[in-house]
């Protein structure tokens, strides 16, 4: 099947929320907006210029933890849905505490109490697979997309997130590749909510990492040791690195397109 999480409104209030779900559910972009009613800044978090969107490999499904919570009516908990792309992972959790469908009313209501933070753990182990497919002892890189905060984890170490009413943040889970004496992983553009979807393969030979995307703007990247030289397609650019973090950003540039990028320490 195609997955199909139906439309929603960029402009609404909660209309960033919904986008982030699309961005994670595997399915193609619609919006219901009313003509010449549209947030540009959230739609371009889930489209690029040419239409084209970065979906997920499979359809989004809830993390093992959350299957049995009501995650619309206990007051506490989120919902986590988690995904695939070619060469990583994602994870996005949601506050959406506060309504949920009425069998009665046959219609979705709002309960009347407050709605308090819902808090959730993130793991790689929560993307299903993950360890058979995975080298004994491997380490990943989880980034957040709102935030982006930057952690090195094992596989059933967690980052924690709280949320408030409507609130949302998406994760990408990398494994972490040795290259020689440097530990790198490819985790995607920064400026969409399932960045990671651009980043097609990772191949390293020596000390040389190569990187096949699609896009364009800054892809993001983590490396143990700054490189010595970035190039994309075959001409050397500029790159920022943070030793602190571990964040190394390389500019694709301007157009949207398949860029090949050669990192080298």
């Amino acid at each position: 099947v195609l997955p199909d999480w139906d439309m929603f409104q960029s402009a609404n209030e909660s209309g960033a929320l919904h986008a982030a779900a699309r961005a994670i559910g595997g399915c193609p972009v619609y919006v219901s907006d009313h003509p010449g009613q549209h947030d540009f800044d959230v739609l371009r978090q889930l489209v690029l210029p040419s239409g084209n969107v970065l979906r997920c490999r499979s359809a989004g499904r809830p993390t093992r933890d959350c299957l049995f919570k009501d995650v619309t009516r206990d007051g506490r908990s989120a919902l986590k849905v988690w995904n695939r792309n070619y060469v990583n992972s994602v994870v996005a959790v949601f506050n959406i505490q506060g309504a949920s469908w009425s069998r009665t009313k046959n219609q979705f209501v709002s309960h009347e109490k407050p709605i308090a933070p819902a808090s959730a753990d993130v793991c790689p182990r929560d993307v299903e697979g993950i360890k058979e497919r995975s080298i004994e002892g491997a380490r990943f890189v989880v980034r957040s997309h709102r935030r982006g905060d930057i952690r090195v984890l094992e596989l059933k170490e967690t980052v924690s997130v709280m949320l408030a009413h409507k609130d949302w943040e998406i994760f990408t889970i990398a494994e972490l590749l040795v290259s020689g004496a440097v530990e790198f992983a490819a985790l995607g553009l920064s400026a969409m909510m399932n960045g990671g979807g651009a980043v097609l393969s990772v191949d390293s030979i020596g000390t040389d990492v190569n990187i096949r995307a699609y896009g364009l703007g800054d892809l993001v990247c983590y490396a143990s040791k700054e490189p010595t030289s970035v190039a994309v397609d075959g001409v050397v650019v500029p790159s920022a690195f943070d030793s602190r973090s571990g964040a190394l950003v390389v500019s694709l540039g301007a157009i949207e397109n398949v860029h090949s990028v050669n990192i080298k320490w």
